[in-house]
C-alpha cells in the first residue's frame, strides 16, 4: 500500500514538473494561428518600416556583406541572428515568423520558471499562459523586430537571477550576466536593471552571511562583459572610436528630451527622419556616426542642465502618457493592422480612451510590483526589475512596442496584484481592500484620455504607403500602384506617398504623370529633396537641363551630403558644358574629374 502511494506521489510530482508545457502549447498555438491567418496578407507578408531595415541588414549579411560599414547603428544581435536564418532557410517571412512563434513559446516557459519563485503553480501557469494571448506581444513578436527576442532574454535573465537567489551558485550568476548581455545586444534597456541586481546580490549575501559576494558579482559582470565586449571591439576596429553597442542611443535620448519633444517624437520615417538624423553631418559638426551620437548626447545634457524644470516636466508628461490604456504608436500603429486579423481584433482593442489589454494589465502590474516589495528579497528583485525597465522607457519616450520586452515580467506582477486583490476581498477574518482599491483607481487613471505626440498621424495611410513600397521593391508594380492610390485616397496630404507613386510611374514609363506626382510631393513638402532629385532626373531626360540643374542646386542646399544628388548635378553641368564646375562636384561625389565635355547622357536616381 505504501509502495503504491509512493509511486502515485512520484508520478504526480513528475506530471507537475511538466505543467510548463501548458503555457508553451497555448502560446505556440495562438501565435502560429496568427501567423497562418495573416501569411497571405500584404501587410504581414512583407517587412515594413523598421522591420524592412532589419531585413535589409540581414539580407546583406547573408550575402556576405557586413551588417554595417562602421560602428553598428542599431544593436546587432537580432539582424545577425536573422541573417543566419536567411542563410539556412532563405528569406521567406513565413519561416522567420514560425521561428519567432517558437521563441515566444520559449518565453512563456521562462515566464513560468520565473513565476514559480513567486507564485503557486496554478498562478504561474496563468501568468505564463497570458504571454500567449497578450495581443500587443503577439503582434510585435511576429514582426521582424527585436522586441520578441528581447523579451526572451529579459525574462530568462530574471528567472536565472531568481534561481540564484534560491540556491546561490557562481554558474547561475555567470549565466544571468550572459543573458543580460545578450538582451543588451538586442534592446539595451535591460542594462538599466544591472545595478539593482548587483545591489540585491550584495544585500542578500549580507543578510544570509554567506561568503563569495565578490565572486558572484564578478561572475555576473564578467558574463555581461564577455557578451558585449566583442561588439565593442569590433566597433572600435572599424571606426577607431569607443562605441559599446550602437550609435542610435544618443539620438533616441534626444528625441524624448528636448524643448521640441512632441515634434521630434512625432517625426516620421522617410525624408523627415533622414534629414533629422543627418543634422550633425549636414551642419559639419560631426564626421562619423559616433560623433553624431555624441552631438545628440551633448544637446540632451545641455537641455537638462539649462532647463531642468522643463526636463522634469517632460518626464512627468511621458509618465502620464505611459499610464494610459491604448497602445502608443511609434513608427507602427498596432491598431492600423487590426482589420487584417480576427485574432488581433479579439486580443487587442480600444473603446474610447480605454485600451485592452494594457488598460487592465498595466495598472495591475504596477500595483503588483509595489506589493512584491513587501514579500522579501526574492520578490523584490522582479519588482525593481520591472520599475527600472519602465523608467528606462520613460527616460527615452514611451511607446507600446518599447514595453514588449518587459511584458512577461509585468504579467507575473499583474497576477500577484490580482491574487492579493481577490484574497483581500474574500478573506473572512481580515479583509484588506487596498490592493483592489488601488488597482481600480489606477485603471480609472489609465482610462482618462491623454493626447500623445503621435495622435494626429495617419497610420492607416502610412501602412498602405509602406506596403506599396514593399511591393514596388519586389517588382509587383500594379499591386504597389494600387496601394499608393489607396493611401492617397485615405490620406492625400502625405508627401512621401506622392513621391513613391512618382518613382513607380517613372519605372512603368509614365514620365508626365510621374512629374505631376513629384510636383505634388513638393507642394506638400517644399524641402522634399528626394522628390527634387527624381523630378530633376525626369526634367533632364526631357532635355530641360536648366530646370533640372536649378532644382538639383536647391536640393544640395538642403542636403549637402547626398552624393547621388551631387553626381546628378555634375552630369547636368557637363551637359551645359560647365566642365570646371562639374569636376568640383564630381570630386565631392567621390569621382574622378573628366577632361572633356563628354557624359553618358543619363542622370541617375
Amino acid at each position: 500500500m505504501m509502495t503504491r502511494m509512493k509511486k502515485e506521489s512520484h508520478k504526480s510530482k513528475h506530471w507537475q514538473r511538466l505543467l510548463w508545457v501548458i503555457p508553451a502549447v497555448i502560446t505556440l498555438a495562438v501565435h502560429l494561428a496568427f501567423v497562418f491567418e495573416t501569411k497571405n496578407n500584404d501587410s504581414f507578408r512583407f517587412p515594413l518600416i523598421d522591420a524592412a531595415t532589419y531585413h535589409r541588414q540581414a539580407a546583406g549579411a547573408a550575402a556576405g556583406h557586413p551588417l554595417a560599414p562602421g560602428p553598428f547603428w542599431q544593436p546587432p544581435l537580432y539582424p545577425f541572428a536573422l541573417s543566419l536564418v536567411y542563410r539556412a532557410a532563405g528569406q521567406g517571412m513565413l519561416t522567420v515568423r514560425i521561428l519567432q512563434a517558437l521563441l515566444s513559446a520559449l518565453t512563456s516557459i521562462l515566464t513560468y520558471l520565473a513565476a514559480r519563485h513567486i507564485l503557486s503553480r496554478p498562478l504561474a501557469i496563468l501568468a505564463s499562459s497570458l504571454v500567449g494571448i497578450y495581443g500587443p506581444f503577439l503582434f510585435f513578436s511576429s514582426q521582424l523586430l527585436p522586441t520578441g527576442a528581447a523579451a526572451t532574454f529579459n525574462i530568462g535573465a530574471m528567472a536565472t537571477c531568481l534561481s540564484w537567489l534560491k540556491k546561490p551558485h557562481w554558474g547561475k550568476a555567470l549565466g544571468a550576466g550572459i543573458l543580460i548581455g545578450l538582451g543588451a545586444l538586442t534592446v539595451p534597456n535591460i542594462l538599466f536593471v544591472l545595478p539593482a541586481v548587483l545591489i540585491l546580490v550584495f544585500v542578500m549575501h549580507r543578510q544570509t552571511q554567506t561568503s563569495g559576494t565578490g565572486r558572484t558579482i564578478a561572475c555576473l559582470l564578467m558574463g555581461t562583459a564577455i557578451t558585449i565586449l566583442p561588439v565593442t571591439v569590433r566597433n572600435w576596429l572599424v571606426s577607431g572610436q569607443c562605441v559599446p553597442i550602437s550609435t542610435n542611443g544618443g539620438i533616441n535620448l534626444y528625441i524624448g528630451n528636448n524643448p521640441d519633444r512632441a515634434k521630434t517624437i512625432a517625426i516620421r520615417p522617410g525624408i523627415e527622419w533622414d534629414r533629422f538624423a543627418s543634422t550633425p553631418l549636414r551642419e559639419g559638426v560631426a564626421r562619423t556616426p559616433a560623433e553624431s551620437q555624441q552631438y545628440f548626447v551633448r544637446k540632451t545634457l545641455r537641455y537638462i542642465r539649462t532647463q531642468p524644470s522643463a526636463f522634469l516636466a517632460g518626464i512627468g508628461i511621458k509618465v502620464r502618457h505611459m499610464l494610459s490604456g491604448p497602445e502608443i504608436p511609434r513608427n507602427t500603429d498596432l491598431y492600423a493592422f487590426r482589420q487584417e486579423s480576427i485574432i488581433l481584433k479579439l486580443l487587442t482593442w480600444r473603446l474610447g480612451p480605454f485600451g485592452f489589454p494594457f488598460g487592465i494589465m498595466g495598472p495591475l502590474a504596477i500595483i503588483g510590483a509595489f506589493l512584491m516589495m513587501r514579500h522579501g528579497t526574492r520578490s523584490l528583485l522582479p519588482a525593481v526589475w520591472i520599475l527600472l525597465y519602465l523608467a528606462s522607457v520613460v527616460l527615452f519616450f514611451p511607446a507600446g512596442r518599447y514595453l514588449i520586452p518587459i511584458v512577461p515580467c509585468m504579467l507575473i506582477a499583474a497576477v500577484v496584484a490580482g491574487r492579493d486583490a481577490i484574497s483581500g476581498l474574500t478573506h473572512t477574518t481580515c479583509r484588506d481592500v487596498k490592493p483592489a482599491a488601488l488597482a481600480l483607481c489606477l485603471m480609472v487613471i489609465f482610462a482618462i484620455p491623454v493626447t500623445v505626440p503621435t495622435a494626429e498621424i495617419d497610420f492607416e495611410s502610412e501602412r498602405l504607403l509602406y506596403t506599396g513600397i514593399a511591393l514596388q521593391v519586389r517588382g509587383e508594380k500594379e499591386a504597389a500602384l494600387a496601394q499608393y492610390e489607396a493611401a492617397i485616397e485615405n490620406g492625400p496630404l502625405i508627401a512621401d506617398t506622392w513621391f513613391h507613386r512618382g518613382t513607380l510611374l517613372r519605372e512603368i514609363g509614365k514620365p508626365t504623370e510621374a512629374m505631376a506626382s513629384h510636383l505634388k510631393a513638393l507642394q506638400l513638402n517644399p524641402e522634399h529633396t528626394r522628390a527634387m532629385n527624381d523630378l530633376a532626373v525626369l526634367l533632364f531626360n526631357s532635355k530641360k537641363t536648366e530646370e533640372a540643374v536649378t532644382l538639383l542646386r536647391r536640393s544640395i542646399e538642403l542636403d549637402p551630403i547626398n552624393r547621388q544628388t551631387i553626381n546628378n548635378l555634375a552630369i547636368g553641368l557637363l551637359a551645359q558644358g560647365k566642365i570646371d564646375e562639374a569636376n568640383l562636384w564630381r570630386i565631392k561625389a567621390g569621382q574622378m574629374p573628366v577632361k572633356d565635355v563628354v557624359y553618358d547622357g543619363k542622370a541617375k536616381r
